[in-house]
């Protein structure tokens, strides 16, 4: 036998799954935002950090280019900044995931 749903509980059940939805999009947004802040964080020690060190992260590239880079990165990926966009956003295009 089939349970009948009354009209209230049909829209308590809409406003559950509207609710999560948001909640599980601020979360991922959060994780973006702490992903980025942890970059900025990473750029600021490499820049403290010796030549040597500098030399391996940077792949021998030059710092201030490399810190730019990835700062820029950073900010592509902080949801409360506005960035340009990237080659990266167009990976879905060209690449299947698995």
């Amino acid at each position: 036998m089939g349970e009948c749903v009354s009209e209230d509980g049909i829209k308590t059940r809409q406003k559950i799954i509207d609710d999560q939805g948001r909640v599980d999009t601020l979360m991922e947004q959060v994780k973006a935002w702490q992903g980025a802040q942890q970059l900025r964080d990473y750029v600021k020690a490499v820049r403290g950090g010796g030549y040597y060190a500098q030399a391996a992260i940077t792949g021998g590239r030059d710092l201030e280019a490399w810190c730019d880079w990835a700062l820029d990165q950073a900010s592509r990926l902080d949801p409360t900044v506005s960035s340009p966009p990237s080659v990266l956003d167009y990976k879905d295009q060209f690449f299947w995931r698995r």
